[in-house]
């Protein structure tokens, strides 16, 4: 059944209002009852009812689908990646940005963290401040430790320092000149990530691969626009050409700038930050030495590559000086003697089974002894690394001499880091698995007493260090 249907129309003459009822389709004969002026009117063929009404259709491009969300969060996340470890650490002016890898803050600042010091006047430094300086004639090093005392002297000020976890204040006083800046917030495990960015993998995990996810979503929308317009031509497709290539060579440029930035970050050794790498070593290492165990003839002597290369050390020779100076060999590595990258070597005395007890990898009749000291040399006699413990005469010795003789069942390790001891290099604890790199070239700054020694060979697994060699 078709329903009448009204229609109100205005007289073009006398503009008096005319309601008008006809069918669907039909055309009416209309005269005003005030002017007599007549008219027709055609009446629509039909009206969609309001709930038959189509809704208003979203475009796709409005539709926040699965490769859009996914897009975003890629963006997102590459995004914070770049402003956290490129951009915001190239800002030095005004503030530092630094990894601290070492634990003389704890709990406060802990390994892996990143400390952001803001350069502030000297004068609104107060005691219980946390401050990063440098000092001026020693090594190229930042720390960040906090204001014990504030000294001023007619008018220069000074600055007593102490690591959190340190029992002592520093030895040396911060002058005003020194200081760095203010620590003004810190940012946890954020270090261990751009450390991470740091490595290959990291970098085409956190930079290459999401870059590249970006860059190859926005050809593929490029690609989608030409193909709608590509028929209609013109300045719009150019200007979509020009912009496609502008964000492709933007991304480029950026990665290109994240991959030289990663290898200059600033990191920390110890409770000391500094530009660079960690003092870690780029060449082979004497790590771990006993000079007594059940018996007195109970030695062995470990040696670590914290290199990334798998280095051939035949020929090798491992020599040692008494406490007269008197000098002997221990060893000379056989031919075919390989130390695997982040691996170790193991020497130890021969008597009484003890070599094969331990897994050496070679051994000898030679013994170590109290205020001794041994070399470990290439095969044409330069001398790669050296250590000495107690006193003696014309000792192989770095720096000075590790101050203590280990007893029996004791040793001398060399650290992973410099804010290593005991009980971090023992089992369980944080260093246990990173390795014996430390190396400032001073036996008694690179060395811990070790009450539980542990002697590794080439079969043990591999220990990379915490931080790149220097």
């Amino acid at each position: 059944m078709v329903e009448n249907m009204k229609k109100t129309i205005v007289c073009p003459n006398c503009k008096t209002r005319v309601t008008v009822d006809g069918l669907p389709g039909e055309r009416v004969l209309v005269t005003c009852p005030r002017c007599s002026t007549p008219g027709f009117f055609t009446f629509p063929k039909s009206i969609e009812p309001k709930h038959l009404k189509q809704k208003k259709e979203v475009k796709p491009s409005k539709i926040l689908t699965s490769k859009r969300l996914l897009a975003i969060g890629v963006a997102a996340v590459f995004t914070m990646l770049l402003l956290f470890c490129v951009i915001l650490p190239t800002m030095q002016g005004s503030m530092h940005f630094l990894i601290a890898v070492g634990g003389s803050m704890s709990p406060e600042i802990n390994v892996g963290d990143v400390v952001v010091s803001m350069r502030v006047n000297p004068e609104e430094i107060k005691v219980d401040d946390v401050i990063t300086f440098r000092y001026k004639d020693g090594p190229e090093n930042y720390i960040t430790h906090r204001v014990v005392n504030v000294t001023n002297e007619d008018g220069n000020l000074s600055f007593v320092t102490k690591g959190d976890a340190n029992e002592d204040p520093d030895q040396r006083i911060v002058e005003s000149s020194e200081l760095v800046g203010k620590v003004a917030f810190v940012i946890p495990y954020l270090g261990y990530l751009s450390h991470f960015a740091r490595t290959k993998i990291g970098f085409v995990t956190l930079v290459i691969i999401p870059g590249s996810l970006i860059i190859t979503n926005e050809i593929w929308n490029i690609i989608k626009t030409l193909k709608k317009k590509k028929s209609k031509g013109g300045k719009k497709i150019k200007n979509i050409i020009v912009i496609g290539y502008a964000i492709f060579a933007v991304s480029i440029i950026v990665l290109g700038y994240t991959s030289s930035y990663f290898y200059d970050i600033e990191v920390s050794s110890g409770n000391i930050l500094q530009a660079g790498t960690a003092d870690i070593a780029d060449h082979l290492v004497i790590s771990e030495v006993q000079i007594a165990g059940e018996k007195a003839s109970y030695d062995f002597v470990e040696i670590y590559n914290p290199t990334n290369t798998p280095l051939d050390i035949s020929g090798y020779k491992l020599r040692k000086r008494t406490s007269t100076g008197s000098e002997s060999s221990i060893r000379v590595f056989p031919s075919g003697s390989i130390i695997k990258s982040n691996g170790y070597f193991l020497w130890a005395n021969s008597k009484g089974g003890y070599a094969e007890s331990v897994g050496a990898d070679v051994s000898s009749t030679a013994t170590l002894a109290k205020n001794n000291s041994i070399a470990l040399l290439s095969p044409d006699g330069t001398i790669i690394d050296a250590v000495a413990w107690g006193e003696s005469q014309n000792p192989f010795v770095e720096g000075s001499y590790f101050p203590k003789n280990p007893m029996a069942n004791e040793s001398i390790e060399r650290k992973a880091q410099a804010s290593s001891t005991n009980a971090t290099m023992a089992s369980g604890g944080v260093d246990e698995f990173n390795g014996n790199g430390q190396d400032t070239d001073d036996n008694s700054a690179d060395f811990v007493l070790r009450e539980n020694p542990q002697p590794q060979n080439s079969l043990s697994i591999p220990e990379k260090p915490p931080w790149p060699p220097k």
